[in-house]
């Protein structure tokens, strides 16, 4: 029989690293107030290496990418890491600080964190795409939401209400986010279908996002209503 070890897949984790620096706290200062604090701890951290260090203690074969500064905290979760069994070498060296995590805790465990993204803003798309070897290798990607991605809102106009897209727009526009509008049929196609229509138009509904989606280049999608 094969050990798990043996069948277990490459796992390539691709996400953020940071120092975590955990002051501990009798209660947590007031807005403009300086406090004694009781310790201080510095732990690695960020959500990308956290996994990495939990696959590979847990006996996975696993690579990290990700980016730190040229500083003792990139080298200390480099380390950290390599001790773990993480293959480090395809991480990116930059001039930027290595990023931190300010984590303030009271002595009730309650806590308020501050992060400084740093380095992590530098495992961009251009560094990814420079790793496609070690991308197209990995059997299983994990991914988190603490480095930089590139989104495209997309929205569909089914055609059936001219007010619902002037109120997309209009709420699009009043928060800042950028949107793609494309036209669709489908309100045509369903309009006379008496059995399900609205199971029809919402299965016709991902079929049109998937594939303007894919016609933009997007590899991931997230669908909602």
């Amino acid at each position: 029989m094969k050990e798990w070890k043996d069948i277990m897949a490459k796992i390539l984790v691709a996400g953020s690293l940071n120092m975590d620096l955990r002051f501990s706290m009798k209660r947590m200062p007031l807005e403009g107030e300086t406090g004694l604090g009781d310790g201080l701890m510095y732990n690695p951290g960020g959500k990308g290496a956290n996994q990495a260090a939990a696959a590979a203690k847990l006996g996975g074969d696993v690579a990290m990418l990700g980016a730190v500064g040229k500083d003792g905290f990139g080298e200390t979760l480099a380390k950290s890491l390599a001790d773990c069994g993480c293959d480090v070498s395809g991480l990116r060296k930059v001039t930027a600080p290595t990023g931190t995590a300010s984590i303030y805790v009271d002595e009730m465990g309650r806590n308020s964190i501050v992060v400084i993204a740093g380095a992590n803003a530098y495992c961009d798309m251009e560094y990814l795409k420079s790793c496609e070897e070690l991308l197209e290798g990995c059997g299983i990607l994990m991914l988190q939401l603490e480095i930089p991605f590139e989104a495209v809102n997309l929205v569909m106009d089914p055609g059936y209400n001219s007010e619902n897209r002037r109120l997309i727009e209009r709420n699009a526009r009043s928060l800042g986010i950028p949107i793609t509008i494309f036209e669709s049929t489908i309100f045509d196609a369903v309009d006379t279908v008496e059995k399900n229509p609205c199971y029809l138009c919402a299965r016709m509904r991902r079929g049109y996002l998937y594939s303007k989606a894919k016609e933009l280049g997007c590899n991931k999608i997230a669908l909602g209503h």
